[in-house]
């Protein structure tokens, strides 16, 4: 199984390391995270400037450190790493309560990933008519034919 760690702290954070170390267990760990600490950041992406990306040691990890947001971040790694099963983001330096949950990095970089595939929810084939959900970015639309 391999797993992306990411978080909004930075590469440097704590609880970025404690996060791989026990997902190591279970699997291949990437971590790809912003150089400097990136809170509040939300859904924010980068679109002004070139992003640029660094390995970074960090343990014995296959880390690497980007001059961008969570969600860059996320998105850079699945792209330069085909075939991620999960995304994981934290552990967290603060707390997310309430509606900080709206502007959290952390978050953000964990819902990226669902943002860049298009996941199969349903296909239903019923009397020559296929109906299919496609959720996408937390939009979910419907498409029949074959009435």
């Amino acid at each position: 199984m391999r797993m992306l760690i990411s978080n909004d702290d930075g590469i440097y954070s704590p609880g970025i390391a404690v996060l791989a170390d026990v997902a190591r267990h279970y699997g291949e760990v990437r971590i790809v995270a912003p150089d400097v600490e990136q809170s509040s950041m939300g859904q924010a992406i980068t679109s002004n400037r070139p992003l640029t990306y660094r390995r970074t040691p960090l343990k014995d990890f296959e880390a690497y450190r980007v001059n961008g947001t969570p969600s860059d971040c996320v998105a850079l790694g699945v792209h330069l790493w085909e075939n991620v099963d999960w995304v994981l983001s934290g552990i967290n330096l603060g707390p997310n309560l309430g509606t900080g949950l709206w502007h959290s990095g952390t978050l953000a970089a964990a819902k990226q990933r669902f943002c860049w595939d298009s996941v199969e929810l349903l296909s239903v084939h019923r009397h020559g008519t296929t109906t299919q959900s496609s959720k996408s970015c937390g939009l979910t639309s419907i498409r029949s034919s074959g009435y």
